[in-house]
């Protein structure tokens, strides 16, 4: 920066000035030879030159942050990238590790495997039973007779039932079917009671099945919800009527007159001792609150970059079998069947996985929901069952990286850590006088790819190098999200330009020193999170935060001061005995330059002489380049002065065009054509 300005200032001084050599002047110097009047003039140099031929010039050392802007003004421009760096990996303090447990969940009822038992009746068993009218009944075929027991009781057992022992029946039906078997034409009436011989005095069902035709089965259902049984189910006779046909029929006295069938279906039992059927116990359900460290979250959905989850199944029955758990909510890899004797365990990989934590009508957020069946091997040997014999699940999800995270994650805030950044601009270090930028911006540059609504509060503060301080700041800004979790992270450039803030002010200063800044940032300031908008972000995800000054160079400059030094070995003047540097120029460049030479011994600190002063340019512009010709003259006394010096200061004096009450606009296509000459008297020694 600084050497842009000392090209422009003291392009015609290039005879002394070794730091600021220009490539692109043309220089036409006179003859090598040394044999030379004692006063001459002599061309020294000539230049037509751009404003930005000086910058490139200054570009190929790399140390400079010009360049054109719109309209091709010439501007400052820095950044300062990455001031602030949020990784959202600090926003939540996520779980790696979850435990859930069942508890003891009871098995249930189970079902029992359809029976049906029968049981023939003879005639002669009942002529041996019952004395009367079934007496007159004969082998062979003949009309029988009217035959009525009306009142009777008479116990006939059963075959006991194979599939239990005593069971409790939660629900089920015992079908009687009576079927005429024995005649070809009459008809059967029967009545009686079931009970269980094991408890004789607890009658189960009365029935009363009538006129029962040959080849025609009558039946009579009997609900037997909530009773206990033993295998041993007998009827008791209380009525037996025979209505004849009054026509010979085929009589064979040890054949079933009737048949009754006993059948037991739908039986599911509550308790008892039983053998099962091989089936499946099903509608076994739950939910699990995923916690995390921030009671405030909410979350809805949570996708895993690893991660492991473990069952392990206690079994309380007395089945072996399988048990198949489902995780609804979870979509990914399915948890293989769990084997399982006394206890049995599986496990499945949550990398890749996403869970749904919101599926839960009553609880829609940092619910996990789980499914499962059981299906029970059929056991020959008679088990002891209970309902209310349990099994319990615990489940252990371990190493878990979250991939990405969907919910309300509430008001939160973070501090934007006090820092500062230097431009770094040696140009400002060399500011004296009144310098005013007319259009400077600062923009904050957010990338953001945080999906939370957030605002930002920010303050910067120049300082320069009198102590003085310029602050911006700015409140309730808004950073803006990107659409959905799938959308690529934005960037929003937010302006800070002389209409909404004190930026004049805050480059005029100049900062010469450290720009500090600090802040915070509010997340979810609103709050009003729904599962239809909500929260969300990958955990690589960040909000990074650059600043950049834009500095076109439209300037109000007054006696604004620049200084270089130019070390020189004072011998090398010790021909000179006067000497004057003319200066022509046509300028289109809008700015006054007048310059000060000072001849010093930088190490003593001493001056000589006193400041040498001439004009160097008179502002212009494209359209009314000016025309000017100054002469800097080294008077005896002054070239005493040089051979004394180690150095010599330069000082540009620079204003804009009224004495600084105009803005002067730097254009990159701004010329200047500048020749240079030297009259001099030298003296000539052997």
């Amino acid at each position: 920066m600084k050497k842009f300005f000392c090209k422009l200032l003291f392009v015609s001084l290039l005879f002394i000035i070794n730091g600021c050599n220009l490539d692109n002047l043309d220089f036409n110097k006179l003859s090598d030879e040394v044999d030379i009047p004692g006063e001459y003039v002599l061309p020294i140099a000539n230049a037509d030159i751009s404003v930005w031929d000086i910058v490139e010039s200054v570009n190929e050392e790399g140390d400079t942050l010009l360049e054109k802007g719109d309209n091709d003004v010439i501007k400052i421009v820095y950044k300062e990238e990455s001031i602030y760096d949020y990784e959202v990996r600090e926003l939540l303090n996520l779980p790696t590790e979850e435990s859930f447990s069942t508890g003891e969940k009871e098995i249930g009822n189970i079902k029992l495997k359809d029976v049906t038992e029968e049981r023939g009746i003879s005639i002669r068993e009942l002529q041996d039973r019952l004395s009367g009218p079934i007496d007159n009944v004969s082998e062979g075929n003949q009309v029988l007779p009217q035959i009525s027991y009306p009142n009777i009781n008479e116990i006939f057992e059963v075959d006991p039932v194979d599939e239990f022992k005593t069971v409790t029946i939660e629900s089920g039906t015992l079908n009687l079917t009576v079927n005429n078997s024995g005649l070809q034409s009459s008809r059967i009436t029967i009545g009686g009671q079931f009970y269980d011989r094991n408890y004789p005095n607890t009658v189960l069902a009365d029935f009363l099945i009538e006129d029962v035709s040959p080849g025609t089965p009558e039946s009579k259902l009997f609900n037997l919800s909530n009773l206990t049984i033993s295998n041993e189910i007998n009827f008791k006779l209380t009525k037996v009527e025979i209505t004849p046909s009054y026509v010979p029929e085929q009589i064979d006295l040890d054949a079933d007159l009737f048949k009754v069938d006993l059948a037991f279906s739908d039986l599911e039992i509550r308790s008892g001792r039983v053998k099962v059927k091989e089936q499946v116990l099903e509608d076994f359900n739950g939910s699990f609150d995923f916690l995390f460290e921030d009671d405030d979250i909410n979350v809805y959905e949570a996708a895993f970059a690893y991660g492991t989850l473990e069952v392990s199944l206690s079994n309380g029955t007395p089945f072996t079998g399988s048990l198949k758990l489902v995780f609804p909510n979870v979509e990914g890899e399915e948890l293989n069947p769990i084997d399982f004797g006394t206890s049995g365990s599986g496990t499945m990989t949550l990398a890749g996985s996403t869970i749904n934590l919101a599926k839960d009508e009553t609880s829609p957020y940092n619910t996990f929901l789980y499914e499962y069946s059981v299906t029970i091997d059929a056991t020959t040997d008679y088990v002891d069952f209970d309902s209310n014999q349990s099994l319990s699940l615990d489940i252990q999800l371990d190493n878990l990286e979250f991939q990405s995270i969907q919910g309300n994650f509430g008001e939160r805030s973070v501090t934007i850590d006090e820092g500062s950044f230097n431009m770094d601009t040696e140009f400002f270090d060399k500011i004296e006088g009144d310098f005013r930028l007319a259009d400077p911006t600062l923009n904050l540059i957010l990338t953001n790819s945080i999906g939370i609504p957030a605002v930002v509060d920010a303050h910067f503060t120049a300082q320069n190098n009198l102590g003085a301080t310029a602050t911006i700041d700015t409140t309730d800004l808004v950073i803006n999200s990107r659409a959905s979790i799938s959308s690529p992270a934005i960037q929003q450039t937010i302006t800070f330009e002389k209409d909404n803030s004190n930026i004049v002010d805050f480059i005029a200063l100049p900062p010469s020193g450290d720009i500090n800044y600090g802040g915070n940032i509010r997340f979810n300031p609103d709050g009003d999170i729904s599962q239809t908008d909500a929260n969300f972000f990958n955990l690589d995800d960040s909000l990074r935060i650059d600043v950049g000054l834009d500095l076109p160079f439209e300037l109000q400059l007054e006696n604004l001061a620049l200084q270089d030094t130019a070390e020189i070995d004072g011998d090398d003047f010790d021909m000179i005995e006067s000497a004057e540097l003319i200066i022509n120029a046509i300028n289109q460049i809008p700015l006054d330059i007048n310059i000060q030479l000072f001849f010093v011994d930088t190490i003593s600190g001493q001056h000589f002489g006193s400041p040498i002063e001439s004009g160097l340019l008179v502002s212009g512009s494209s359209a009314e380049p000016s025309t000017s010709k100054n002469t800097i003259t080294l008077k005896q006394e002054d070239v005493n002065n040089l051979q004394k010096s180690n150095a010599i200061v330069f000082k540009g004096i620079v204003s804009s065009p009224q004495n600084g009450t105009r803005t002067a606009v730097i254009y990159s296509e701004s010329r200047l054509n500048i020749n240079v000459a030297i009259r001099s008297k030298i003296v000539l020694t052997d």
